[in-house]
């Protein structure tokens, strides 16, 4: 996903928005990383999709603590991958 909102909300849910390429029609719970540009990657467990912010757009969420900060100004050069699961 490439981030072209992010929102923080009381309680420490944060939501972004932004385009998907080749993605499913929902998505599901996940293991994801955070890339900001200029920045080392953060790992955050997304909860799954929210909601399809417009056409085109996805909107997803974590509680997991995210600096908002560091990510509004670079908003469009921010990412989120899905990473692999876990091997057992």
């Amino acid at each position: 996903m490439t981030i072209r909102n992010v929102f923080a909300f009381t309680g420490g849910r944060t939501v972004f928005t932004g385009e998907v390429e080749d993605a499913p029609n929902f998505i599901g719970p996940c293991d994801c990383e955070l890339a900001v540009e200029g920045r080392g990657p953060t790992r955050l467990r997304i909860e799954g999709e929210m909601f399809h912010a417009a056409p085109g757009q996805r909107g997803l969420s974590t509680v997991d603590t995210v600096d908002v900060s560091l990510i509004r100004p670079a908003l469009g050069k921010c990412w989120l991958r899905e990473l692999p699961p876990p091997k057992r």
